[in-house]
């Protein structure tokens, strides 16, 4: 029989075991720790600082008011509310996709939708370091798969030759990736992918959950910003990060989201998310693509700007320049210790900057994961590289 407490103690030895950080409160990137304690946030995904914004908070009460904190039932039994619908047409339109359904979360959309789409007879191609929602879903559909090294598009052709050449009539040939990596902060070569994707005349799906908001003229995304929103069949998308709230969406055909209202099972057997949410994107969305949009898409790339110009003149050999939001700063060897170690020297200094292990990246590639945000202070980036610069010093010797 299975011992949790003997595993628990195994992950401990391993220094892969987590626990829950209790916040009292939040204010703007600052947190309130339980035991009194405030520190500089390094670890939001609120990109553009919209989930404590006077306007989007006045629409959410407001929202509450009048459809109430909860939905009730799915929307098969309980029927959809109007600002559902209208957010869902929304998102089609800026995405310039016929139609859009929305989810509980970013983690029910692709575990939903995948399934839903591939079966036994499909084949589905994706980047190795797809965030792990994607490979949950594409495990649970039972199709065959396979990663490619991560941005390794050479490998991604060749897989695409030869399943091309097995492939049985009317099945699906799927490759999944994203523009923004989670845990990396690069970007996808969307433009060499989406040429691979009518070579071989596969579909691609597109996990946009890190770029909405910081790229493109309205802050739509890495596709919208390269012009390559028709070559995306399933635009996969977040109301968690730069939006401010909470939930997952696809945009898509108008057959697909009738096939997936019929079939993914995490919609079908979820209760919908609260309507005044999806009325709160709403406002968040014209926040977004709006003047004050672009204003604080401009103060969040002068602080990407800083950090990288920053970090970059301390000469690590292990980290280099990001090209978004996110911007990991490698341990020696990707020890896990050591980024604990760094995390907890951080949490002293006044910072919180998360350790990120096994298994959300590989054994060996432990770090810290900093997470910028505009609303961040560029003395606080300079407060940040002090601490940083001790950190790199004591990895090098």
């Amino acid at each position: 029989m299975k011992n949790n407490e003997h595993i628990l103690s195994e992950l401990q030895a391993q220094q892969l075991k987590r626990s829950l950080k209790a916040i009292d409160s939040r204010k703007s990137s600052q947190l309130e720790l339980a035991n009194g304690q405030t520190l500089h946030n390094f670890a939001s995904n609120d990109y553009l600082g919209l989930s404590q914004h006077p306007l989007l908070l006045e629409s959410f009460k407001r929202a509450i008011d009048t459809y109430g904190a909860g939905s009730g039932s799915s929307r098969l039994l309980a029927g959809s509310f109007s600002p559902q619908h209208d957010l869902e047409d929304k998102l089609a339109e800026l995405k310039h996709q016929q139609a859009c359904l929305s989810f509980s979360s970013g983690y029910a959309t692709a575990v939903g939708i995948i399934p839903a789409l591939c079966d036994k007879d499909d084949m589905i191609i994706f980047d190795k370091l797809c965030h792990a929602s994607l490979i949950d879903g594409i495990k649970l559909s039972g199709a065959k798969f396979k990663s490619y090294k991560h941005q390794n598009l050479d490998q991604l052709a060749s897989y695409l030759k030869q399943a091309s050449q097995d492939r049985k009539p009317n099945s699906r040939l799927l490759i999944i990736t994203e523009s923004v990596f989670s845990m990396d902060g690069d970007l996808s070569d969307l433009a060499t992918i989406a040429q691979l994707k009518e070579e071989y005349q596969a579909e691609l799906m597109l996990d946009e959950a890190h770029s909405i908001g910081l790229f493109g003229t309205t802050g739509m995304g890495l596709a919208h910003e390269l012009n390559l929103c028709s070559a995306i069949d399933y635009h996969v998308g977040t109301l968690s990060k730069s939006i401010g709230l909470s939930g997952g969406y696809l945009t898509c055909s108008q057959v697909t989201k009738e096939l997936l209202i019929n079939k993914a099972r995490s919609f079908i057997y979820s209760t919908a998310p609260p309507p005044a949410i999806a009325q709160a994107a709403q406002t968040s969305l014209n926040i977004i693509t709006g003047t004050l949009g672009k204003q604080l898409r401009e103060d969040l790339w002068s602080n990407i700007n800083y950090l990288n110009e920053k970090l970059n003149s301390l000469n690590s050999e292990s980290n280099s320049v990001s090209k978004s939001a996110i911007i990991p700063f490698f341990t020696k060897n990707g020890s896990a210790k050591q980024a604990l170690a760094w995390q907890q020297q951080l949490e002293q200094q006044g910072f919180w900057v998360p350790a990120i292990r096994y298994p959300t990246v590989a054994k060996n590639q432990s770090r810290l994961r900093i997470s910028l945000t505009s609303q961040h202070k560029k003395q606080t980036l300079d407060a940040l590289i002090d601490v940083l610069s001790s950190l790199e010093t004591a990895n090098l010797n």
